[in-house]
């Protein structure tokens, strides 16, 4: 099983800013790490191509 831990303490722009609209929106933490966790699995899974 892959350690998905790290998607919580990556610095990336993109992470900070779904990071960003999760704490703006209310969305608890453990909320955030879910949909941070699966946003890094879905970009991973399509070997980090842009979707265009």
């Amino acid at each position: 099983m892959p350690n998905w831990s790290s998607a919580s303490n990556d610095s990336s722009p993109f992470l900070n800013r779904i990071r960003a609209a999760c704490r703006r929106k209310g969305y608890t933490y453990r909320t955030e790490k879910t949909d941070l966790r699966w946003i890094v699995r879905y970009v991973k899974y399509h070997d980090k191509r842009h979707p265009s």
